[in-house]
């Protein structure tokens, strides 16, 4: 038992591959507001001390939700009857203007379920959790035609555990008290997406993202 805690015991990181669909996305002129449902896929990477991995974790699918505001960079829409400075300068680089108006800075809440599972010594044992978070990022789209577009870019996220248990030989531990879980997760990765305007007001989109933790 003390052998097979022993591996369990080390630090670790994630990688998350995470699949949503989005039940709305409203648009609101430079500002838009968007809802996903999906699953995530969780790869716990355990590292021991000495720096080995550990490979007896298989990967484990949640559910995963978020709600975010997304902000134009730049709305052209600003600039059409205006005589500012800045309107003239858009005017004279409009490669700029073009790029800045499809790219969006977003911020949102989003709750995932990381899971795992795996065996040491023919012990099987398992992770459940549930995380609570915010992310933030940057995101460009490319008008594909026909009201379709292809969306890429980066995110930034800080995951906190709510809720958290190992299964072991029949017990369970708390990994909300655990020191390898209950500090912040910051992750960082890239989304692409796909999508489709429906009404000029709202639009219906997949995305595919992939997420490493880089401070665990």
């Amino acid at each position: 038992m003390q052998k097979i805690k022993k591996y369990l015991n080390k630090k670790w990181a994630l990688l998350l591959w995470v699949f949503a669909i989005s039940m709305c996305h409203l648009n609101l002129n430079a500002q838009s507001i968007q809802i996903n449902a999906g699953s995530v896929i969780s790869n716990y990477q355990f590292v021991s001390d000495d720096g080995v991995k550990a490979d007896y974790l298989k990967a484990g699918a949640g559910n995963y939700y978020a709600i975010s505001s997304d902000f134009q960079l730049l709305d052209t829409t600003k600039f059409l009857s205006s005589t500012s400075q800045k309107s003239f300068y858009y005017s004279k680089h409009r490669s700029l203007a073009t790029f800045l108006s499809r790219t969006d800075w977003s911020l949102g809440i989003e709750s995932l379920q990381l899971n795992a599972v795996g065996d040491v010594y023919n012990q099987a044992f398992n992770y459940q959790t549930s995380y609570l978070g915010l992310n933030t990022g940057l995101k460009y789209q490319q008008p594909l035609g026909g009201g379709w577009y292809f969306g890429i870019g980066g995110k930034f996220s800080g995951l906190k555990i709510l809720q958290g248990n190992q299964e072991l030989l029949g017990t369970y531990r708390d990994l909300t008290k655990d020191e390898n879980f209950k500090s912040i997760k910051l992750g960082l990765g890239w989304e692409i997406s796909f999508g489709k305007k429906v009404s000029p007001s709202l639009n219906s989109f997949i995305s595919f993202s992939k997420i490493n933790t880089i401070a665990p």
